[in-house]
């Protein structure tokens, strides 16, 4: 499995600094994302980064290049999720999560 290099940036996001590819995506360096968008007061239970995290950032990629409409970017979160090992009920609640609170964001 392939996992990005980033670094924290000033805002509280991440950046990537070399290009990352994986299934035909590119994310490029500079990239930013704020990972998995969870509330700090939440991070003891949910951190924004762990085994999705590789998910959240092609999923930051995915919505804010408008790739896919958003009911496919979630999608793509999902697998992502389950291929990097996230337990499947922990995917799903990602998942279900997005639908439902990533309106905003897309």
């Amino acid at each position: 499995m392939k996992y990005p290099k980033l670094t924290y940036t000033e805002t509280d996001n991440w950046k990537l600094i070399e290009d990352f590819e994986i299934d035909g995506y590119i994310i490029p360096k500079g990239f930013i994302t704020d990972l998995a968008s969870v509330p700090s007061w939440l991070w003891s239970i949910m951190p924004p980064f762990g085994k999705w995290m590789v998910a959240a950032i092609i999923h930051d990629y995915l919505y804010q290049n408008g790739i896919y409409n958003r009911k496919q970017c979630d999608k793509e979160l999902y697998k992502y999720c389950i291929y990097y090992n996230t337990p499947i009920y922990l995917g799903l609640i990602i998942y279900l999560t997005v639908r439902l609170f990533g309106k905003k964001k897309y």
